[in-house]
């Protein structure tokens, strides 16, 4: 019954350790896109997009328009972009 109790509260604490896994996408994301790349996935390649230090899967027609260096929004689960770079 120990050893039960063990596994169910590792595992609690493995799903609280996911964060916005389970969240839909309903935290606001707002920031400097610092890389893009495609992965790799069960499902096939997934288009992803990092931001504030954070990997986030996009859309394929968002991950087109993006550049690094822009500034995205991610607003109840969808992503804008705010202003493009300018170099």
């Amino acid at each position: 019954m120990k050893v039960m109790l063990v596994v169910l509260l590792f595992a609690v604490a493995q799903v609280q350790a996911c964060g916005n896994l389970f969240a839909g996408g309903d935290d606001a994301v707002i920031g400097y896109v610092e890389d893009k790349y495609v992965a790799p996935e069960f499902v096939g390649p997934q288009p992803h997009i990092v931001v504030n230090a954070q990997d986030y899967i996009v859309p394929w027609d968002f991950y087109r328009k993006v550049d690094v260096g822009d500034i995205v929004k991610r607003e109840k689960g969808i992503w804008s972009i705010v202003k493009k770079y300018v170099p």
